[in-house]
């Protein structure tokens, strides 16, 4: 305890000698980025501004866990906005959702920026220019792009939809905390081709393990299981399709979709789901009508308005 003390106070001696006067700590890969460019086009160069990434803080764990615990410690230091040296200073925590909206998990503060969507790429690909980028990421015309794609929102749509079951299993293991191998963190484990239906015998067996994992009655445990799976389904035909659906996982899908599908001689699909969330997030900042900044633009002026 006394290390990681010392490590935390050397850390926020680091923050007030600084000349930044806005610090951005987020989860790591695309977040940075996405900070960077969204902090830039705010700031106008204005002010300055860091973006600080989980495994650069003090400790051994990075992530989520690590920002969380970060933002109690900021708290009860006082330095979510500190004075010091004649300039004050904003901390903000930028945080994937997940389910934290569903289970009430999630921190109350202006200091923390959450995606509205389960995560950031979630977010990207609903907000941004999915046909520019694919077009950009993949070396194609934006009408290439779009005969591939047809109406982003309606691809999208098609993905939850053919992934509701294995989203259900994740949704109610995380709410539920129990483990049983259905977790937001792989693909799915009951659709065999990614872009082909579930296999019910392997949903059944998640099921199965659900089920007993969770000692609930068959009965209930349906009405939950259905309760939930509805839930993943009106959002995937709302404005907000991807609020309990992993929008990492539409990158292997768009990947696997464009090598079937694309049928260009001389386009190269391999890592095209990467280059494609790249070719995102290299949108962010770059207009005053950029939907990425807007969503997040009232946050930051109430947080950033006497800086």
């Amino acid at each position: 305890m006394s290390r990681l003390t010392f490590s935390n106070g050397a850390f926020a001696r680091k923050l007030q000698v600084s000349n930044s006067k806005v610090f951005a700590f987020v989860e790591g890969g695309l977040d940075r980025p996405f900070a960077d460019r969204l902090l830039r086009a705010e700031s106008k160069g204005v002010w300055r501004y860091q973006v600080i990434g989980a495994k650069e803080l003090p400790g051994e764990t990075g992530g989520k866990p690590r920002l969380v615990r970060l933002y109690a410690w900021l708290r009860k230091k006082g330095m979510l906005r500190f004075n010091a040296y004649s300039k004050e200073s904003v901390c903000m925590i930028f945080l994937d959702k997940d389910i934290d909206d569903l289970t009430r998990r999630g921190l109350r503060s202006d200091h923390v920026i959450y995606t509205e969507s389960y995560d950031l790429e979630g977010d990207l690909f609903l907000n941004a220019d999915l046909v520019a980028a694919v077009s950009d990421a993949l070396g194609m015309t934006r009408e290439q792009a779009g005969a591939f794609l047809g109406l982003p929102s309606t691809w999208i749509q098609a993905q939850v939809e053919r992934w509701a079951d294995w989203a259900t299993l994740c949704v109610i293991s995380q709410a539920r905390q129990v483990k049983v191998g259905a977790s937001f963190d792989r693909m799915s484990a009951i659709n065999p081709d990614i872009l082909g239906a579930t296999d019910e015998a392997q949903l059944g067996e998640f099921k199965r393990k659900l089920k007993s994992e969770l000692g609930c009655s068959g009965v209930r445990f349906s009405r939950m299981y259905d309760r939930y799976r509805k839930e993943i389904l009106k959002c995937g035909s709302s404005e907000q399709p991807l609020r309990l659906f992993k929008g990492k996982w539409l990158a292997p899908i768009l990947e696997k979709d464009a090598s079937r599908r694309i049928g260009i001689p001389d386009i190269s699909v391999q890592l095209a789901g990467q280059k494609v969330l790249t070719a995102l997030v290299a949108q962010v900042g770059n207009s005053p009508t950029c939907t990425c900044c807007s969503r997040r633009r009232r946050q930051l002026t109430r947080l950033l308005g006497d800086v």
